[in-house]
């Protein structure tokens, strides 16, 4: 059924899902999406996405253009030109950089346009590039975009001359010539199908050039490393002038490798690191080069590590899988730390994906094209997205070729970064709290915690465990009660990858209500006198703020102590007062009830004996009042206030409630008038008139 599904994705310019595959256009051309190594496909960093490719229209090749803006919708393909090998960059602007080579062969075309500028290119600005004597044969454009300007080449052929050199010139960004174009191949070697990258972060315009070689039996891949800051602020007058001063003022690197001796194709992602150190900048540049050796059937990988400093080069080789040349690889951008980039080729008809470590694939390679008589594929760049990569091709076995499309999501061979925590977490107040929080993933062992979102409880901090660095605490002593959204952000600190994870928590701090307890068998004589003592108690000892209401006068509140005493009377008498406890967020209120029969028979009850609805108070009141509600043992109440035409304008609670006092606090609106308390009970009903004075 999949297949079924891919297929007529395959088959109509409709849109499918995300990691399906799409036609987004057709060619009589097999060698749609190749014939040269530049990048067929380009992304903005707000995911515009933009594929040329050729096609032949009555025997002459055409340039053709699609774009979306999310790899699902495409355009009706545009004609753009007559013309061979299109190619296309972007900038950090988010313009778009294409080239081509117009039919006649003697004339390369560049321009420069934005995704506002579509579909008609009415804006787009557009150059002619003329080089040599009419009649010479210029075929392979690449081009890239640097912090200043744009880099071009191309392979060239003079009139009657029987090789091909390559030749590399600098313009601005609106494409105004910045340089000559200067010949930077040998003129006695066969050089072909250049391909070039510059700093991928737009942070210098350091370049590095790779193209084919052929002198005599000796066959590679040529390199050339190149300041082009330093070429512009030089310029060379003549092409004498320029292979003077190549070596000795700004090209860093022009030589062949051995390792790359019989290999042809070059497919590069470059990253160059930039350092000044106030007198003259220095560039360290990690390359990840992929190419075919149609000698051995196979295609091989190369990392490559050198400093503008030091002029020895460090070339690892690693990966090489037999395929059936060429096996046509297009190569993602590549990030520094784990050395990783995205990497696609061509083998027996099906396109293949896998993801590097240096020069090594470190997974399965992954056929994403699934239908087979797939060719030249060219992957996304530039973009430094960790999440997915994006690939066109040309696929079928006889015209028309069609001219697919996919998007799919990066597989790496390293572990992605994970907070191990649970979500919802309760604690106590005023009570220890140790919460753990593990970390996995990441590359380095160095991974970091951070609070993003929120805040913490008071009294509570995030630290890492002294003993594994994989485990983090969120701990201490929390000083307040209430709940805590917070959301938190580990990363690998040692890469650039972005490897990053996010996690969402709730911390709740409960705070129980004070509990007040009370010792009423204090009695004593001192002389003909009998004294009464009630001793209070927080059983929490949560540094509650304590008070009394309604306290006879021959009883006293002695705060420091937590004592009510008292002179009774001799003969006798009935005190009811009430006893609250308060932490600025929950309270509890205890009614007391002194009974004195005789001065040596008290009675002292702490638990309500009725169902009472006490007086609001204060009442009359201003804004708010505290409506207070003994209850004598667990049951069902409603309490609701009603405005004067007896309309609900409060419902203070609907439920259970425990044995004990309770209280609610009413806070009106509007002016002046009166408001009718009103408690429901299984077994009563009662009422209260309270009044608002503004």
């Amino acid at each position: 059924m999949k297949h079924l599904l891919i297929m007529l994705c395959a088959l109509v310019l409709s849109p499918c899902l995300a990691d399906d595959i799409v036609q987004i256009g057709s060619s009589q051309l097999m060698v749609a999406t190749g014939s040269n190594n530049a990048r067929k496909i380009a992304r903005t960093k707000n995911d515009f996405r933009i594929v040329v490719y050729e096609d032949a229209i009555d025997d002459l090749h055409t340039i053709h253009m699609t774009y979306s803006e999310d790899g699902l919708d495409w355009a009706e393909p545009l004609f753009i030109d007559y013309g061979l090998s299109p190619c296309i960059a972007v900038s950090d602007g988010d313009s778009f950089y294409m080239s081509y080579a117009k039919s006649n062969e003697s004339i390369m075309k560049v321009m420069v346009f934005a995704p506002n500028d579509l579909p008609g290119l009415v804006n787009a600005r557009e150059i002619d590039i003329y080089y040599g004597a009419p009649g010479a044969r210029h075929a392979f454009p690449v081009l890239d975009v640097g912090s200043q300007f744009v880099h071009f080449a191309f392979e060239s052929r003079d009139v009657n001359a029987n090789k091909s050199v390559i030749r590399y010139g600098l313009f601005h960004r609106d494409l105004q010539p910045a340089t000559p174009i200067y010949t930077v191949s040998d003129p006695d070697a066969n050089a072909s199908r250049p391909t070039l990258q510059a700093d991928l972060e737009y942070s210098s315009d350091y370049i590095n050039l790779f193209w084919n070689e052929a002198k005599e039996n000796d066959n590679g891949i040529h390199h050339l490393s190149l300041d082009a800051a330093k070429l512009f602020a030089s310029q060379p007058t003549s092409q004498q002038d320029f292979w003077q001063r190549l070596e000795r003022d700004f090209a860093h690197i022009n030589n062949s490798f051995q390792e790359f001796a019989d290999c042809t194709n070059p497919s590069i992602s470059i990253r160059t690191q930039t350092s000044d150190n106030g007198v003259m900048s220095s560039y360290v540049n990690h390359i990840i080069l992929g190419c075919d050796n149609s000698r051995q059937s196979t295609f091989k990988l190369y990392s490559m590590d050198y400093s503008t400093d030091d002029q020895n080069v460090d070339i690892r080789a690693g990966f090489t899988r037999a395929a059936s040349p060429p096996a046509w690889l297009s190569i993602d951008d590549v990030i520094l730390n784990p050395r990783s980039c995205a990497i696609v080729w061509e083998d027996g008809g099906d396109i293949y994906y896998g993801q590097s470590h240096y020069s090594d694939i470190e997974m399965e390679p992954l056929n994403i094209s699934l239908l087979g008589a797939s060719h030249y594929p060219s992957v996304c760049y530039k973009t430094f997205r960790r999440d997915f990569f994006d690939v066109v091709w040309t696929q079928g076995q006889m015209p028309p070729f069609k001219i697919c499309y996919r998007r799919l999501p990066k597989i790496y061979w390293f572990a992605s970064v994970q907070i191990v925590a649970e979500s919802f977490i309760k604690a106590d107040y005023l009570n220890y709290f140790n919460h753990i929080i593990n970390l996995q993933g990441g590359l380095n062992s160095a991974l970091s915690l951070n609070l993003i979102e929120g805040r913490l409880p008071e009294g509570l901090a995030l630290d890492r465990d002294v003993q594994d660095e994989f485990t983090w605490r969120i701990h201490g002593t929390p000083t307040k009660s209430g709940v805590y959204p917070l959301t938190l952000a580990a990363a690998d600190r040692g890469d650039d990858v972005g490897l990053v994870a996010e996690h969402a928590m709730t911390i709740e701090i409960h705070n129980s209500a004070p509990t007040i307890s009370i010792s009423p068998d204090s009695l004593w004589k001192s002389g003909d006198t009998i004294q009464y003592s009630i001793a209070l108690s927080d059983s929490e000892n949560n540094n509650f703020t304590w008070d009394v209401e309604r306290l006879p006068g021959w009883l006293t509140l002695h705060r420091d102590a937590m004592l009510i005493k008292g002179i009774g009377p001799s003969q006798g008498g009935v005190a009811r007062f009430f006893v609250w406890a308060n932490d600025q967020e929950l309270s509890d209120t205890v009614s007391v009830l002194v009974i004195v029969n005789t001065p040596t028979d008290v009675k002292i009850e702490s638990k309500p004996t009725e169902l009472t609805l006490y007086p609001a108070f204060p009442n009359p009141f201003n804004a708010s009042t505290v409506i207070k509600l003994a209850v004598p043992g667990r049951q069902q109440i409603k309490i609701d206030v009603y405005d004067i035409r007896g309309r609900v304008v409060a419902a203070l609670h609907d439920g259970l409630l425990d044995a004990g006092l309770h209280q609610f606090t009413f806070t009106a609106t509007g002016a002046s008038g009166t408001f009718f308390i009103r408690m429901r009970a299984p077994a009563m009903v009662q009422t209260q008139k309270c009044i608002l004075l503004r």
